[in-house]
């Protein structure tokens, strides 16, 4: 098995770090651009596995093949199912192994309703579907979304297209709203008319306008550089095209990081994160809106040994991994307990010194977050690195970069 042995930098990091650019936003500009058959160039495309997926799968279509593999990435498959949904010809949508685990039925249930022809081949819920395009009518609909934003994403992109628009319910319990939100400021921007009202959101009939578009560095990326300033005194990471306005959901780590120590100003071309020893005894954050931010949140409290609560999480067993057990699992090696009560997920003790061995799940961001902690334990071995470039293919570079030793 392929590992890493990675040790921390023998002196405070001064670093810039190259954070990814937005596959959250890649993927939403891919599939809009797809949606209204536009040629607007992208400029700053994210990288990553998923997003590479994506445009394969995308091509695949246009090549005009019948089986379109979307690979391990529940944001591509399902953004594709709608799109194929609505779009003439006869498809059948697969995906890595992965995926074919996680759930897409509440998705499926909602484009039946629009109209939509999409048979299970194998197991009901899951990969693969037989998929007939055809127009789609929309209207009133409702999707249960407490277990994926995606679901409502997926519609929205759509929606423009649908011969009666938009009318989506969605309910109290649904998770990652900002994500919702940046899906209908992007339609906005090319175009379309979304609005919201409440649990209401609205999408006129109409069709999206090409225009050239940039995408921002990614904010989800972000946390693992404000994890690393908060566990080394003295830290200082700039970060070249991370945006101050704020637009992205996970941008808010910037709130829960303070209390975490960490400090941002404007840098060249972007922000710096910097270490000022401002430690708290306890953390609580309930991270329904902001769910990828809790491997980072979870791995710099144990590693600075704070007391820390977190709610809103319980979706997150349905990720690349089930995310909240793997982490526990990884955390416990390091003596770090964590435990369920009323609902939330605690975090006691701190992370012990001395070489480990982690195995990361499958789950790029719990690999991200857990090597960190080599600058508490001295050193750690990393089990099957290159999962990290399903949001992050850079990232082991830019560790060796700042500082750190990353050898096989």
């Amino acid at each position: 098995m392929k590992c890493l042995r990675i040790r921390p930098p023998a002196n405070p990091v001064h670093s810039r770090i190259q954070l990814p650019f937005s596959k959250s936003i890649s993927a939403r500009v891919l599939l809009i651009r797809a949606a209204g058959e536009l040629s607007t160039p992208i400029f700053h495309l994210s990288d990553s596995a998923d997003t590479v997926e994506l445009q394969q799968a995308l091509h695949q279509v246009s090549e005009g093949l019948e089986t379109i593999d979307a690979g391990n990435g529940g944001t591509s498959t399902r953004f594709l199912l709608s799109w194929l949904a609505r779009r003439p010809g006869s498809y059948i949508l697969d995906g890595g192994p992965q995926m074919r685990q996680r759930s897409i039925d509440p998705l499926v249930t909602a484009l039946q309703q629009a109209g939509a022809s999409i048979i299970y081949l194998q197991q009901a819920g899951r990969l693969p579907v037989a998929v007939e395009g055809r127009p789609l009518t929309g209207g009133r609909l409702a999707v249960e979304a407490s277990e994926s934003s995606q679901y409502v994403s997926s519609l929205l992109l759509q929606a423009p297209y649908f011969t009666r628009g938009l009318e989506l319910e969605i309910s109290d319990q649904s998770v990652s709203l900002p994500y919702i939100e940046m899906t209908c400021r992007l339609m906005r921007e090319f175009g379309v008319s979304v609005t919201r009202d409440s649990n209401l959101l609205q999408v006129e009939p109409g069709r999206y306008r090409g225009r050239p578009f940039t995408v921002e560095a990614d904010w989800s990326a972000a946390a693992f550089p404000a994890s690393l300033v908060a566990l080394q005194a003295g830290a200082v990471i700039e970060l070249p095209g991370l945006s101050a306005s704020f637009t992205q959901g996970d941008s808010m780590l910037v709130e829960l990081f303070r209390i975490l120590g960490v400090q941002h100003r404007p840098s060249t071309n972007g922000l710096a994160f910097y270490n000022v020893a401002k430690e708290a005894n306890t953390f609580y954050a309930n991270l329904s809106s902001y769910p990828d931010l809790f491997p980072a949140l979870a791995c710099t409290c144990a590693g600075l040994g704070i007391r820390a609560r977190f709610s809103g999480i319980e979706h997150l067993r349905g990720k690349e991994s089930d995310r909240i057990a793997a982490l526990g699992a990884e955390l416990g090696k390091m003596g770090v307990l964590m435990n369920k009560v009323a609902g939330d997920y605690t975090l006691e003790g701190k992370v012990a010194g001395g070489t480990c061995r982690i195995n990361p799940h499958g789950d790029h961001r719990l690999a991200m977050a857990l090597a960190l902690l080599c600058i508490v334990t001295g050193e750690l071995i990393m089990e099957d690195p290159d999962c990290v470039n399903k949001s992050f293919p850079g990232y082991w570079k830019q560790l060796a970069l700042a500082g750190f030793v990353v050898e096989p």
